[in-house]
């Protein structure tokens, strides 16, 4: 007897920044994400003799993408520069300080039990927007620094790719994104 489909679980998932700059992929590990999200925008009409209001759909629209994690720094400069700490900063500060657009593609998956892809969202021309710490808290020694990185993006695909690795996933988003 087969089991029936269950539902994606929202906790295990990882993200993947593909720098087309240096052909590789980065994962950066975060605690939680939020806005993948697309909204019809409508213009409204009056019609006929009754006035009857009809709502056409104009376009879409997408949200801006919230990643969030607990700042963690690398022990060593080895691990830094191994991780991709060092590009990510790099793109980051081309992108905010240099005040340079230079969008990437970025996807996010949702992993199974085995920590494999099952489904992915493919982000269009990605770019941060915005990037922040928490607070500091003297009076709360078990708060954890926050950091959070807002991104915007011009659209996103939504794909099985239940099956594929991690050089799998890189190899399709380059595919599906034209990278």
């Amino acid at each position: 007897m087969s089991s029936p489909d269950l539902p994606l679980l929202g906790f295990h998932f990882r993200v993947d920044f593909i720098l087309t700059k240096k052909a590789k992929s980065l994962e950066g590990r975060f605690q939680k994400i939020d806005g993948i999200n697309r909204i019809w925008e409508f213009e409204k009409k009056m019609e006929g003799e009754n006035a009857v209001e009809i709502k056409s759909p104009l376009r879409t629209k997408e949200g801006n993408l919230t990643l969030r994690r607990g700042l963690i720094v690398p022990k060593t400069t080895s691990t830094m520069e191994s991780a991709g700490y060092f590009d990510l900063l790099a793109w980051f500060d081309e992108n905010l300080t240099e005040n340079r657009r230079i969008p990437i593609p970025l996807v996010v998956s949702a992993l199974n039990a085995e920590h494999n892809p099952v489904q992915s969202w493919f982000f269009y021309n990605t770019y941060p927007v915005s990037w922040a710490t928490s607070g500091f808290d003297a009076m709360n020694g078990s708060s954890i620094i926050m950091e959070e990185i807002v991104l915007n993006y011009d659209g996103f695909k939504q794909v099985n790719t239940s099956g594929l690795s991690a050089t799998g996933i890189y190899t399709r988003a380059q595919t599906e994104l034209g990278s």
